[in-house]
Protein backbone atom coordinates (compact mmCIF):
# COMPACT_ATOMS: atom_id res chain seq x y z
CA UNK A 1 0.00 0.00 0.00
CA UNK A 2 2.83 2.67 0.96
CA UNK A 3 4.77 1.19 -1.91
CA UNK A 4 1.95 2.35 -4.07
CA UNK A 5 1.44 5.58 -2.94
CA UNK A 6 5.04 6.51 -3.51
CA UNK A 7 5.59 5.04 -6.90
CA UNK A 8 1.98 6.99 -7.98
CA UNK A 9 3.70 10.24 -6.61
CA UNK A 10 6.92 9.64 -7.86
CA UNK A 11 5.47 9.02 -11.63
CA UNK A 12 2.84 12.13 -11.02
CA UNK A 13 5.78 14.52 -9.94
CA UNK A 14 7.87 13.31 -12.69
CA UNK A 15 5.72 12.88 -15.90
CA UNK A 16 5.75 16.40 -16.04
CA UNK A 17 9.58 16.51 -16.79
CA UNK A 18 11.11 15.51 -20.58
CA UNK A 19 14.36 13.68 -19.34
CA UNK A 20 16.89 11.77 -21.65
CA UNK A 21 17.54 8.09 -22.22
CA UNK A 22 20.08 7.90 -19.23
CA UNK A 23 18.12 9.75 -16.66
CA UNK A 24 14.46 7.36 -17.76
CA UNK A 25 16.83 4.83 -17.32
CA UNK A 26 17.69 5.67 -13.76
CA UNK A 27 14.07 6.48 -12.74
CA UNK A 28 12.50 3.49 -14.04
CA UNK A 29 15.32 1.51 -12.10
CA UNK A 30 14.34 3.69 -8.67
CA UNK A 31 10.54 2.46 -9.45
CA UNK A 32 11.09 -1.28 -9.37
CA UNK A 33 13.29 -1.20 -6.60
CA UNK A 34 10.53 0.94 -4.99
CA UNK A 35 8.09 -2.04 -6.55
CA UNK A 36 10.52 -4.69 -5.04
CA UNK A 37 11.82 -3.78 -2.35
CA UNK A 38 9.72 -1.45 -0.48
CA UNK A 39 10.45 2.49 -0.04
CA UNK A 40 13.29 2.21 3.01
CA UNK A 41 15.41 1.37 0.15
CA UNK A 42 15.95 4.98 -1.78
CA UNK A 43 17.01 5.79 2.14
CA UNK A 44 19.80 3.89 2.68
CA UNK A 45 23.68 5.27 2.63
CA UNK A 46 26.19 3.56 1.07
CA UNK A 47 26.75 1.04 3.31
CA UNK A 48 23.12 -0.31 3.20
CA UNK A 49 22.29 1.24 6.89
CA UNK A 50 18.81 2.48 6.57
CA UNK A 51 18.92 6.74 7.04
CA UNK A 52 17.01 7.94 10.32
CA UNK A 53 15.55 11.20 9.58
CA UNK A 54 16.41 13.56 12.34
CA UNK A 55 14.36 17.04 11.01
CA UNK A 56 10.78 17.48 9.22
CA UNK A 57 10.53 19.72 6.44
CA UNK A 58 9.07 23.30 6.16
CA UNK A 59 6.40 24.03 4.07
CA UNK A 60 6.99 24.94 0.32
CA UNK A 61 7.84 29.10 0.01
CA UNK A 62 6.58 30.56 -2.82
CA UNK A 63 8.08 30.43 -6.36
CA UNK A 64 10.51 33.14 -7.21
CA UNK A 65 10.44 35.34 -10.11
CA UNK A 66 11.44 34.41 -13.00
CA UNK A 67 15.74 34.88 -13.86
CA UNK A 68 14.95 36.02 -17.00
CA UNK A 69 12.14 38.18 -19.12
CA UNK A 70 13.02 36.10 -22.29
CA UNK A 71 15.23 33.42 -23.72
CA UNK A 72 14.50 31.08 -20.82
CA UNK A 73 14.75 31.57 -17.21
CA UNK A 74 13.83 29.83 -14.14
CA UNK A 75 12.00 29.97 -11.17
CA UNK A 76 13.16 28.56 -7.76
CA UNK A 77 10.74 27.16 -4.97
CA UNK A 78 12.61 26.24 -1.51
CA UNK A 79 11.66 24.61 1.31
CA UNK A 80 13.88 24.16 4.99
CA UNK A 81 14.87 21.50 7.60
CA UNK A 82 13.66 21.52 10.99
CA UNK A 83 15.96 20.11 12.96
CA UNK A 84 14.24 17.96 16.36
CA UNK A 85 17.66 17.29 17.75
CA UNK A 86 17.08 20.44 19.42
CA UNK A 87 13.99 19.76 20.68
CA UNK A 88 14.22 18.57 24.18
CA UNK A 89 11.38 15.74 24.14
CA UNK A 90 12.67 14.42 20.89
CA UNK A 91 16.14 14.36 22.77
CA UNK A 92 14.78 12.01 25.38
CA UNK A 93 12.52 9.84 23.34
CA UNK A 94 15.89 8.83 21.33
CA UNK A 95 18.81 9.86 23.54
CA UNK A 96 19.73 5.75 23.63
CA UNK A 97 19.63 5.91 20.02
CA UNK A 98 23.09 6.92 17.79
CA UNK A 99 22.73 9.53 14.95
CA UNK A 100 26.08 8.80 13.32
CA UNK A 101 27.07 8.12 9.89
CA UNK A 102 22.89 7.29 9.17
CA UNK A 103 21.78 10.63 10.94
CA UNK A 104 20.44 13.46 8.13
CA UNK A 105 18.28 16.39 9.13
CA UNK A 106 15.78 15.83 6.45
CA UNK A 107 15.64 13.42 3.51
CA UNK A 108 15.08 14.62 -0.04
CA UNK A 109 14.72 17.89 -1.96
CA UNK A 110 14.87 21.39 -0.44
CA UNK A 111 14.66 23.12 -3.43
CA UNK A 112 12.48 22.67 -6.61
CA UNK A 113 13.33 24.66 -10.22
CA UNK A 114 10.58 24.97 -12.73
CA UNK A 115 11.40 26.64 -16.12
CA UNK A 116 9.88 29.74 -17.30
CA UNK A 117 9.76 32.71 -20.82
CA UNK A 118 10.91 30.41 -22.59
CA UNK A 119 9.98 32.58 -25.50
CA UNK A 120 12.84 33.80 -28.08
CA UNK A 121 14.07 37.43 -26.88
CA UNK A 122 13.42 40.30 -29.75
CA UNK A 123 16.06 41.67 -32.09
CA UNK A 124 19.14 42.87 -31.38
CA UNK A 125 18.84 42.16 -27.67
CA UNK A 126 21.91 40.78 -26.15
CA UNK A 127 22.14 36.60 -25.64
CA UNK A 128 22.34 35.66 -22.04
CA UNK A 129 25.41 33.02 -22.57
CA UNK A 130 27.12 35.93 -24.53
CA UNK A 131 26.51 38.55 -21.73
CA UNK A 132 27.74 35.65 -19.11
CA UNK A 133 30.98 35.27 -20.93
CA UNK A 134 31.61 38.68 -21.56
CA UNK A 135 32.26 39.20 -18.06
CA UNK A 136 35.03 36.69 -18.33
CA UNK A 137 36.71 38.90 -21.50
CA UNK A 138 40.58 39.95 -21.23
CA UNK A 139 40.75 38.36 -17.87
CA UNK A 140 43.81 36.00 -17.56
CA UNK A 141 42.72 32.10 -17.47
CA UNK A 142 46.57 30.02 -16.95
CA UNK A 143 48.70 32.88 -17.97
CA UNK A 144 47.39 33.98 -20.86
CA UNK A 145 44.55 36.52 -22.56
CA UNK A 146 41.71 34.90 -24.16
CA UNK A 147 40.00 36.55 -27.37
CA UNK A 148 37.68 35.04 -29.14
CA UNK A 149 39.23 31.27 -30.22
CA UNK A 150 42.91 32.73 -30.34
CA UNK A 151 44.57 33.09 -26.90
CA UNK A 152 47.91 35.20 -26.19
CA UNK A 153 50.66 35.53 -23.80
CA UNK A 154 51.98 39.44 -22.77
CA UNK A 155 55.50 39.66 -23.56
CA UNK A 156 57.55 41.51 -20.76
CA UNK A 157 59.53 44.05 -22.57
CA UNK A 158 63.42 44.48 -22.15
CA UNK A 159 64.20 47.92 -21.52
Amino acid sequence: MRNDFFLNMITQELSQYQFGSHIRYKLSAIKRSIARHGVHTLFQNRYGKRLHQNGIWSAWGAWSECSRTCGGGIMVQTRNCINRSSDSRFIQKHRKRRFNSTAHGCIGLYKRIHLCNAKECPFGTRDIRSEQCSAYNMRKYKGSHIFGNHSYKLKKSVL
